[in-house]
């Protein structure tokens, strides 16, 4: 084979080797991906975490009401089943700031009603679709914006586990109350 043919044996074998582009010509250099972190980063500032359980209705309203004044509040809801349609409410958790939340059981969780339909406090939970549907089952309509830590974890790591507890435990480093201990 002459030379020219050789080189075009040569770049064609390359190509069909290679991933195509989907943004440009596939004969531009590839993007320089050594500064594209590959794992999660664990955020290592020690920070005191205080957990308080709710039982006072009059408690859990001067909470609520501090909440309101919030741009965004997590949280996370504590239910017996896998299946939204016929899961028991056992508890909601609400943090107000890093390192700061509290429980309510599910005798409670009514009052958090305020909170969890307002339009002005951004919700940020993990399976908020869950969520929406054992509260709905109660009388509440989930009508907070929000944010779904599992679906942003999905969108950014399909291949990883995306439950809050997991993503706690990694991200932050901070174990989480397991639901069988409530």
């Amino acid at each position: 084979a002459s030379a020219p043919t050789a080189a075009k044996t040569a770049q064609a074998k390359k190509k069909q080797s290679a991933q195509m582009s989907l943004f440009g010509d596939d004969d531009e250099e590839e993007e320089n991906t050594e500064n594209i972190p590959t794992e999660t980063p664990v955020i290592e500032q020690p920070v005191e975490i205080v957990y308080t359980h709710i039982t006072d209705a009059d408690e859990l309203k001067r909470r609520v009401a501090d909440a309101m004044t919030l741009d965004a509040v997590g949280s996370e809801l504590v239910a017996d089943g896998d299946d939204a349609m016929t899961a028991t409410l056992v508890g909601v958790a609400v943090a107000t700031k890093r390192g700061k939340a509290f429980y309510v059981d599910a005798s409670l969780a009514n009052r958090l009603k305020p909170l969890l339909e307002s339009d002005t406090v951004t919700l940020v939970s993990g399976d908020v679709k869950r969520a929406m549907v054992v509260l709905r089952r109660r009388g509440i309509n989930l009508a907070a914006p929000y944010f779904d830590t599992a679906v942003a974890h999905y969108l950014l790591q399909p291949e990883r586990p995306h439950a809050t507890a997991r993503l706690a435990e990694e991200i932050l480093g901070v174990a989480c109350t397991t639901d069988e201990a409530l």
